[in-house]
């Protein structure tokens, strides 16, 4: 049965920024998804965690500060991944762990990149030439191919960071999809005077840290009857969730989460299903600009189809 036909969909877009997210984080989610018989699409960064680098964003980003304390972000990542790549070296995520990513897909996940180095793509990528652009994406798509053995078919931009330059390089891949963005479906893109010709699948829902960031929930159990209030609704939804929140310290309301919503009839399935379905029907596909802007509870700019 078509997804469009089903009451209520939901996609899982587990992002990985930090080497103990993939150490700790990816193991657990992969247990408690298999309990739960969901499949979900896994972005991974495949290069070194330099996490402690953004702290910068203290001085650059409007309202980094209070999002990080009322997200409480150091106790969710750690203070070894606070410090790591400053007062610490920097560890490699992917190749720390090429048999978690082996695990994934054999277990059926689907498993994307979400850029080489996380911090530098972030707050670097809007401000990089075409050559330094495609060096950074290059990077990432030669680790997961030395890892899997083939190329990458999709891929999620960190912090849903985006410029034109990013998504010609894109293009020049011939990936199956891209989800860097936020919005509200499927859609080819424009930027700057560029029309992209992959798809992009866009996160639809407000993660955790931002709901926690912009103070819209008090308590797990606020965060719960948000999340099944909106995604209760018919229709697809997709929800980026991240290896160090919901696949450590939030992991046991996340299960919870999960469990309610399978109660409710809510349907789960990747977002290449979403691409696949969309593609099928590339006649019924927008074009929509992708615009950087502000989204509360997030410091700094995101890309959100327009």
């Amino acid at each position: 049965m078509p997804m469009h036909a089903k009451l209520c969909v939901l996609s899982l877009k587990i992002d990985v920024d930090t080497y103990r997210g993939m150490a700790e984080g990816v193991p657990r989610l992969a247990d408690l998804l298999a309990g739960r018989g969901v499949r979900a699409s896994f972005f991974i960064a495949m290069g070194p965690d330099n996490s402690g680098r953004a702290v910068l964003r203290f001085f650059t980003r409007r309202g980094f500060l209070k999002k990080m304390l009322r997200s409480n972000a150091v106790g969710m990542y750690g203070l070894r991944t606070a410090l790591s790549g400053t007062l610490l070296p920097a560890r490699q995520i992917a190749r720390s762990f090429p048999g978690h990513i082996r695990d994934l897909l054999d277990a059926k996940h689907e498993v994307g990149i979400h850029g080489h180095d996380h911090v530098r793509w972030h707050d670097r990528i809007p401000r990089m030439g075409p050559e330094e652009t495609r060096a950074e994406f290059g990077a990432a798509c030669a680790v997961f191919r030395e890892i899997v053995g083939r190329d990458a078919d999709c891929s999620a931009a960190p912090g849903w960071s985006c410029s034109p330059r990013q998504l010609e390089a894109q293009d020049e891949t011939g990936m199956r999809y891209h989800s860097d963005s936020r919005g509200t479906g499927p859609f080819f893109p424009s930027m700057g005077g560029y029309p992209a010709t992959h798809l992009q699948v866009p996160t639809t829902l407000p993660t955790l840290d931002e709901l926690l960031g912009s103070g819209a929930c008090a308590s797990p159990d606020d965060l719960s009857r948000l999340y099944l209030d909106r995604i209760s609704a018919r229709g697809r939804h997709v929800l980026t969730v991240h290896a160090e929140a919901e696949g450590m310290g939030w992991a046991g309301w996340f299960d919870r989460l999960l469990g309610e919503l399978a109660r409710r009839g809510v349907c789960f399935s990747m977002l290449g299903e979403i691409a696949d379905e969309a593609l099928g029907r590339p006649e019924t596909i927008p074009r929509c600009a992708l615009e950087m802007g502000e989204l509360p509870g997030r410091a700094g700019l995101v890309a959100i189809q327009s």
